[in-house]
């Protein structure tokens, strides 16, 4: 979690962009695991001035399965961008 509060700072230092998969990790089968907040949690303290996009990404874990090489033909990946939320 230092690591993750240390990155949290220099995001909000130099108002960069971060992404963070509330699972904390991604599914590498397609079921949506828990979500864990704890690492979403530090990174938001580290950032208090930033603005929350939530992404939706379905069918990634298609490309996961092969670690992308080669990636295979056909496989339909979503990304739905939602309206932004305060902290």
């Amino acid at each position: 979690m230092r690591a993750l509060a240390a990155f949290g700072k220099r995001v909000e230092e130099h108002r960069y962009a971060a992404c963070i998969f509330p699972e904390g990790t991604r599914a590498r089968d397609g079921a949506m695991k828990a979500f864990n907040p704890a690492g979403l949690m530090t990174l938001l303290r580290a950032t208090p001035s930033a603005v929350v996009v939530p992404v939706a990404i379905d069918g990634s874990w298609e490309l996961m399965r092969y670690r992308m090489r080669p990636i295979p033909f056909g496989v339909k990946v979503t990304c739905t961008v939602l309206a932004p939320i305060s902290q």
